[in-house]
């Protein structure tokens, strides 16, 4: 199952609903805004190399720039993988309901559990950014069980 429709702050608010009898099918995707983000923010920092202090410097680190850089990284890196996560907590949900979809490998188990009590499945359509904030949320306070 891929994901559509994506969600996040480069898109409109209640993006991600997938109208129709079952929107459950098409959970959001990674948002392209903080793809193309992530991409951009990839590049060294000192890639707009300057001359400091009217040439007496021979160098700047640029380390702030980079640790800034890396920081929103990380915030996006977030945002996508929590898309992912409620994307495999609604293919379960489908598969243990309809038998349709793949079941979580056995390693999964306690992840899908962890993503069951965390997030209801989408069975009617509604906003998905607060599932999407409590996932972000579960990760950066490092609360789901690793694969």
């Amino acid at each position: 199952m891929r994901t559509r429709g994506g969600v996040g702050p480069h898109r409109p608010a209640g993006a991600g609903v997938v109208p129709g009898r079952a929107p459950g099918a098409g959970p959001p995707a990674a948002d392209p805004g903080a793809l193309h983000e992530a991409r951009r923010l990839a590049a060294p920092a000192s890639v707009g190399l300057a001359d400091t202090s009217l040439g007496q410097e021979d160098a700047a680190s640029f380390a702030p720039e980079a640790a800034e850089q890396l920081r929103r990284v990380e915030e996006l890196v977030r945002e996508v993988v929590a898309c992912e996560l409620l994307a495999a907590r609604q293919a379960w949900w489908l598969h243990r309901t309809t038998g349709a979809g793949p079941a979580p490998a056995p390693g999964l188990a306690p992840l899908a559990a962890c993503l069951e009590d965390l997030i209801a499945p989408v069975d009617r359509d509604r906003p998905l950014g607060p599932d999407l904030d409590r996932l972000i949320g579960a990760l950066e306070r490092d609360e789901l069980p690793p694969p």
